[in-house]
């Protein structure tokens, strides 16, 4: 989800309609600052396949109510991961 500019309105948007979990808003925020898998994992004290688990989470949520919102942009997904 690199891929999308976020800013406030559009995050918004994904916390409201997305119902994330407290830690997939956590690393979803940590990764729109810029910060590293790795990071995520040390700061929460986490493994890194945990960190790897969450963002997939958030991602198929985005990408379940991103036809449900105006404002919410496509992801562009990669054709080997279709």
């Amino acid at each position: 989800m690199n891929d999308i500019k976020w800013n406030t309105v559009l995050l918004n948007e994904f916390l409201k309609i997305g119902l994330l979990t407290e830690d997939e808003e956590n690393v979803l925020k940590e990764r729109i600052k810029g910060k590293s898998r790795q990071s995520i994992a040390f700061k929460y004290h986490w493994s890194v396949d945990n960190v790897d688990r969450i963002i997939r989470s958030y991602r198929n949520k985005y990408d379940s109510c991103q036809p449900l919102s105006d404002l919410l942009p496509e992801r562009r997904i990669s054709k080997n991961k279709r």
